[in-house]
């Protein structure tokens, strides 16, 4: 019910709802930044950052290539009574470029860290009480 009614706003604002898939890759980016920092690295985080990376591309594409994108209108007239107004459209091309170049770096850090994980030695096997 909660998924569907943000569904629902973002389609009210005029976004596509693949744009929804921003926020969760925001987060994992975050989560996987400060994962990072806390030197805990398990193999399984580089799959998670690998899904991240899917979902700012994707979210990405959907948000600046929907058929509603944002736009500012004016209209008036002017001093001879003319129509004076027109429309302004926004080419967000440098923030998808910066998105995907974001999603190229998360998923650059997992292949990074999944390697790491690959590389690290095994645990020591403990024989026990003899």
């Amino acid at each position: 019910m909660m998924i569907a009614s943000r569904v629902f706003s973002i389609a009210a604002v005029g976004l596509s709802p693949v744009a929804a898939l921003l926020a969760p890759g925001i987060l994992i980016a975050v989560l996987m930044v400060i994962q990072s920092f806390t030197g805990w690295r398990p193999g399984v985080w580089a799959w998670i950052g690998y899904i991240g990376a899917l979902f700012l591309t994707v979210g990405a594409f959907g948000a600046f290539t929907g058929e509603n994108r944002p736009s500012l209108m004016w209209d008036g007239v002017d001093d001879q009574g003319r129509p004076a107004g027109g429309m302004e459209v926004p080419e967000p091309w440098l923030g998808l470029l910066l998105i995907v170049c974001a999603a190229g770096v998360l998923a650059h850090a997992a292949t990074l860290q999944l390697l790491a994980a690959r590389q690290a030695p095994p645990a020591a096997a403990d024989p026990g009480p003899a």
